[in-house]
């Protein structure tokens, strides 16, 4: 059972670069000031299929006004600390319309949403919500898993090829066919990871969810994962990169004395496109990554309305894991939020 009582922020102890504004076109809880508390409590075990219209009709006006009156009451106080409490839940049959708008605003737009939803609900024993304790049962993240080789979904099987196709990386590539192929994927399993929240959630609540996915995966025992595909909205500065490699070529020229293994570490370094992530854990997961790419998110859909259009080129990054690393991931996030709001108290 994961419970914790921390300050929050909207900031993590990664550096600036890595967390570029919100998306103006994003809604959702407005942003909680500069601390506040949360607990969250334990995920419910309900699993009534009843699809409620409600979290459908929920709009994004409708939540600022309800966090808008909680503030008014004595959830906060005269230090200008908003208290609030993040529920985690199972995920649920009335929370099919939540995650689809989730769904939506990434890169799962290009397959069928209502397929990969209804997957999702249909998954008793993995996955989870993130919603605030107000009664009004909006979702505002999700986490969860999809099998790749035991699900039998048209839209999951097109979102791997989609992937496959985007990936211009001919080893990459190469390397996701082998993993794809039905026989591979027999003996040794992957999971499509389904990542979406608000943007503007507290950083607190990533190490939260990804803990009880683990927590969750560990106990389903249909679900032993060899490797993870992840799926994350970044900003590429292909520009900047490009420059780098430019002068590294120039320096190359100039000392003819360089080592061979150092060429070789520079060359590897400006191959990486400048990357800025909208979600913290990203980067951690690309440094643990056994490889990625990225891809313009012109290929999904229009490039939506943004004020981070100073961070490069709005785009996707993949990235393949090996599962035996996630929990170190985890454990990074949870100590780079520690040292964060450590840092804040001081």
């Amino acid at each position: 059972n994961f419970t914790m009582a921390t300050p929050i922020n909207n900031h993590s102890s990664a550096s600036e670069d890595s967390d570029p504004e919100a998306d103006d076109s994003d809604t959702g809880m407005p942003m909680l000031g500069e601390s506040a508390y949360w607990k969250p409590k334990e995920p419910k075990n309900s699993k009534k299929r009843s699809r409620d219209d409600d979290a459908n009709e929920a709009s994004a006006d409708d939540e600022d006004e309800q966090v808008s009156s909680e503030d008014s009451d004595d959830d906060s106080d005269d230090d200008g600390i908003l208290t609030v409490n993040f529920e985690f839940d199972a995920i649920q049959e009335k929370d099919y319309h939540g995650m689809k708008g989730l769904l939506e605003k990434g890169a799962w737009n290009q397959v069928n949403t209502s397929d990969v939803a209804d997957a999702l609900v249909k998954q008793i024993n993995v996955g989870s919500t993130l919603k605030i304790d107000d009664g009004s049962e909006v979702v505002y993240g999700i986490i969860s898993t999809l099998n790749v080789g035991v699900l039998k979904s048209p839209s999951v099987n097109a979102m791997c090829t989609f992937l496959q196709r985007a990936c211009k990386d001919t080893a990459t590539s190469t390397l996701l066919s082998s993993i794809l192929q039905p026989k591979q994927l027999a003996s040794e399993p992957l999971g499509l990871v389904v990542s979406e929240r608000y943007v503007n959630m507290p950083a607190d609540v990533a190490p939260a969810l990804y803990q009880l996915l683990l927590n969750d995966l560990k106990e389903a025992k249909s679900d032993q994962y060899k490797h993870v595909l992840m799926v994350s909205k970044c900003y590429v500065e292909e520009a900047k990169a490009n420059k780098k490699k430019k002068k590294g070529k120039k320096r190359r020229k100039k000392n003819s004395t360089s080592s061979s293994s150092s060429s070789s570490s520079s060359s590897d370094n400006t191959d990486q496109p400048m990357a800025y992530f909208i979600k913290f854990e990203d980067e951690i997961f690309r440094q643990h990554a056994t490889a990625s790419f990225t891809f313009p998110a012109a290929k999904v859909s229009a490039t939506s309305e943004s004020s981070n259009e100073g961070f490069g080129t709005e785009s996707y990054m993949v990235m393949l894991l090996d599962m035996k690393v996630l929990p170190e991931c985890v454990g990074i996030m949870k100590s780079m939020v520690e040292a964060a709001l450590a840092a804040e108290k001081q």
